[in-house]
């Protein structure tokens, strides 16, 4: 069960961390010229949206295995 769960937030982190990463690298290519200020920023917000889902799942895992 947490394996299952671990997956699904692997997957649905995978989802939010390209949402994530479309919607910033929007922003700032709007905004802004310099290619590399344009990825780096974008990117770095992908790997935290990523991370927290995995923590959240984390817990939500762990919760679930001691509730159940």
């Amino acid at each position: 069960m947490t394996a299952m769960l671990l997956a699904l937030g692997g997957i649905f982190g995978a989802l939010a961390a390209c949402s994530a990463f479309l919607i910033t690298w929007k922003g700032y290519a709007h905004h802004l010229t310099d290619r590399k200020k344009i990825l780096k920023a974008p990117l770095q917000t992908a790997v935290i949206t990523f991370i927290f889902f995995m923590i959240l799942t984390g817990f939500f895992a762990l919760i679930v295995k001691t509730v159940f």
